[in-house]
């Protein structure tokens, strides 16, 4: 039996993500002062736009925004707001479900040891076959592509345009999911051809 090597992102793709990260900027935009529309903060950055941006669309001060997107990052990663992360429905099952694959967990953080700990937590290190934490921000691409490179992977799967790139930048095919970060029209938009709304359904098209 061939066994394939498939990258694989975390946020989004594996964990829910809108929970974290809404909960977050809802709770911070309070403490300004601020009600959040959780539902169009959430729809703006499935829609491309960044915290900021979406942030900016709902306060009415400027300035107000930018303290509130710099707290978000500042605490998006910290473990009492990790604890909110849980395994989307199906994905899991999904890992489990395919004996011909190697997967290959390639995710991008600022806290490698955020990722491990949530791992460990929700009991689901133990399904990949190696875990590679790279950089967050504009060196992502290159980071997630250079792991894939290393591993000789088939394939990537993820949910945002940065997993797209990294496959791209890496010579490697790309199945998106349209189950965290980005919508499915936002990822069309960008050229991809292959999105799908659910991990298992994103594994079965390029095994």
């Amino acid at each position: 039996m061939t066994v394939k090597v498939l990258g694989v992102d975390l946020d989004g793709t594996i964990l829910d993500c809108r929970t974290r990260q809404v909960a977050l900027a809802s709770s911070l935009a309070g403490r300004h002062g601020y009600k959040l529309d959780e539902s169009s903060f959430w729809d703006s950055k499935r829609n491309g736009e960044s915290t900021l941006m979406a942030l900016r669309k709902q306060l009415v001060n400027d300035h107000d925004a930018k303290i509130i997107n710099a707290e978000w990052v500042e605490n998006i990663e910290k473990d009492e707001w990790l604890e909110l992360d849980l395994v989307i429905p199906g994905a899991e099952d999904s890992l489990r479900a395919f004996d011909n694959v190697d997967f290959v967990l390639i995710t991008s953080r600022h806290r490698p040891e955020g990722v491990m700990s949530t791992l460990e937590r929700l009991g689901i290190e133990s399904l990949f076959y190696g875990i590679h934490v790279v950089g967050a921000g504009k060196k992502a691409v290159e980071g997630k592509a250079r792991i894939l490179k290393r591993i000789r992977a088939s394939c990537m799967v993820g949910d945002t345009e940065v997993d797209f790139m990294a496959a791209k930048l890496a010579g490697v095919s790309f199945a998106g999911v349209s189950t965290g970060q980005r919508s499915s029209e936002f990822l069309k938009n960008k050229g991809i051809e292959q999105v799908h709304d659910s991990l298992e359904a994103a594994i079965q098209s390029v095994i």
